[in-house]
């Protein structure tokens, strides 16, 4: 049975519930980190990169491709937004998705396949998503308007809201990811939102993560990312504090503590998590014989 999961971008709201996201089913969700090249169109990259991994969600980041503008600018803004919110230090995530839903009327075929693949270049050449390739969201309809055959080793996300097993693109055989409604409901979220299935067992889709998480859950994986934004605004509290000017920071140090807060109680949640998660393969391992 293939693994469920999600996409979502800035379209699914403020207030998603992630717990009730994770306790639905889900397993992994592909975030929206940025569209075209005005970062202003992807404004919750952030927030839900956060809530989803603390949920223990594997995630991964998908950047929507507009034919009409420059391919570069287009990948550099994607790495530079995944830099900004996603820790050097964090593992276990996605390789890179690109987004080509949008009709070739915009541009040339010949010019939209060329800014697909220096967008696959530029990303995949740098140091977050070097060693596997850039995962392709599309559809049959788009891509047979403009593929030539030389993308097919790349992991296919295909879009089929009408059939199953999905319609496939002409450069694939078959697919690694697919998107089977965008009208979808998830306990958790309070709009429509899409959904996917992966073709494969867990383990084969940690197998994607990069770097390789192995057999870390994905909750000790999102705890390390916690850690290190803890520290960060454990350094900003104290910054504050120590300034002069204190009472002008009161509503910043107020924010701060409550997230402070917030943060470690999401800590120790994880820790007692990764202490289950040794007790079940304590227990596994005495069970078998080990």
């Amino acid at each position: 049975m293939p693994i469920q999961g999600l996409d979502v971008s800035k379209f699914q709201g403020d207030n998603i519930d992630w717990d009730k996201v994770a306790s639905s089913g889900a397993q992994f969700c592909l975030i929206r980190a940025s569209d075209g090249t005005n970062q202003n169109n992807e404004s919750k990259f952030g927030d839900n990169w956060l809530g989803a991994r603390g949920a223990g969600l594997i995630c991964g980041a998908y950047h929507l491709f507009r034919p009409a503008l420059d391919a570069v600018d287009q990948a550099n803004l994607f790495l530079a937004q995944f830099g900004n919110n996603v820790p050097v230090m964090e593992a276990g995530y996605l390789p890179a998705a690109l987004d080509v839903e949008i009709e070739p009327a915009s541009a040339t075929v010949q010019n939209y396949l060329d800014g697909v693949k220096a967008w696959i270049n530029t990303v995949e050449q740098n140091d977050r998503f070097e060693g596997l390739p850039t995962i392709i969201y599309t559809s049959q309809n788009i891509w047979n308007q403009i593929g030539d055959g030389t993308l097919g080793d790349h992991p296919l996300w295909v879009a089929d809201y009408s059939e199953d097993p999905p319609r496939l693109p002409s450069d694939w055989t078959n697919w690694t990811f697919f998107q089977y409604t965008e009208t979808g409901s998830v306990s958790g979220i309070d709009v429509d939102v899409d959904q996917d299935h992966f073709a494969g067992s867990r383990n084969d889709l940690i197998a994607l993560t990069i770097p390789k998480v192995d057999s870390l859950t994905a909750s000790e994986v999102g705890g390390a990312q916690i850690i290190r934004l803890l520290e960060q605004v454990q350094a900003s509290l104290s910054a504050l504090k120590n300034s002069t000017v204190i009472a002008s920071h009161a509503t910043s140090v107020k924010a701060l503590e409550e997230e402070n807060a917030r943060l470690k109680v999401l800590l120790m949640r994880f820790m007692s998590q990764e202490e289950m998660h040794r007790e079940l393969v304590k227990k596994k391992n005495l069970a078998d014989g080990h």
